[in-house]
């Protein structure tokens, strides 16, 4: 790995710990839940479930070594702690920043690069691969500098942890590396699905991973299985339509759905067709019928 900088939120001990427990030959991890399938708790990982995701993820995305990629997510949640299992279990170069709202100035700041140097020596780190957040990814395309070109040079690139504004997927639509939204939760242990969101033309709908089965309930709510469930079935709370045996579309949560004269309307997507950032969809109070569906702004 390349040096760490000190001191953000000990994540530098995070990581350290964490790569001792596995490299020690570790078999169970607790874990804190986000609340994607009930109320958030801790829950215990094995060790067999995290080796099948990130065999799953290398085999879907191709990651193969050798291979470089960068690690700028928290480490004490699903998502940053999988890349470390990645990169242990399939042999990369494991570049280690401080989790922050703009990865590569953060790589600036461990190399100290100056200004002018910043793109020439990132493009010639060869990152390949990264997981970020929508708005680390945001912060990135939007930054003075054009980061474009060592975006472009990475094998592919995947966005999780929120959703994906059209906004962000159309910015998007620039770059040549292969983005993919994710779809998974701590559960899942990190993604089990994913979507091509710079595709010709974007995809609408997810791909599993290798070896994932679902289905839906009579709720319609997407149900997961495969060896990173212990292949017992998974029931989430994400309603779904299933499109094949190995995609779906994702409609939205079930906890939000608007009811409306027997019609069920999903905020998340009129959201997203309004593509209003500071906007939130909620249901009017019940003072007359049907329910129906009402904007709450909300200052940015």
């Amino acid at each position: 790995m390349s040096q760490i900088p000190p001191d953000k939120d000990d994540f530098e001990g995070q990581i350290r710990e964490f790569c001792i427990q596995w490299q020690g030959g570790q078999s169970l991890f607790p874990q804190a839940t986000s609340g994607s399938t009930g109320m958030p708790t801790t829950i215990v990982l094995h060790r067999e479930q995290m080796v099948a995701s990130a065999r799953a993820s290398t085999e879907a995305l191709q990651l193969f070594p050798p291979l470089r990629a960068l690690l700028c997510l928290n480490a004490a949640y699903i998502g940053g702690k999988m890349m470390l299992v990645r990169a242990m279990e399939g042999g990369w170069a494991l570049e280690v920043v401080a989790p922050t709202g703009q990865p590569f100035r953060a790589l600036q700041k461990v190399y100290q690069w100056p200004e002018e140097a910043v793109l020439p020596s990132l493009r010639a780190l060869r990152l390949e691969f990264a997981a970020l957040v929508p708005l680390q990814l945001q912060n990135i395309l939007e930054d003075p500098l054009d980061f474009r070109p060592a975006l472009n040079q990475m094998r592919a690139l995947i966005v999780g942890g929120a959703p994906v504004s059209p906004l962000l997927e159309q910015a998007c639509q620039s770059l040549s590396v292969p983005v993919y939204s994710t779809y998974g939760m701590t559960e899942t242990v990190s993604h089990v699905a994913l979507r091509r969101i710079n595709a010709s033309p974007p995809q609408d709908y997810f791909e599993t991973l290798p070896g994932i089965e679902i289905q839906t309930n009579a709720e319609d709510c997407l149900c997961i299985k495969g060896a990173v469930t212990r292949h017992e079935w998974l029931v989430t709370r994400d309603q779904a339509a299933l499109l094949s045996p190995q995609r779906f579309r994702w409609l939205g949560r079930a906890d939000h759905v608007i009811n409306s004269g027997g019609i069920k309307i999903f905020p998340e997507k009129l959201e997203n067709a309004i593509s209003l950032a500071w906007a939130q969809l909620g249901p009017v109070p019940p003072f007359s019928w049907p329910t129906g569906p009402m904007i709450h702004w909300v200052s940015r």
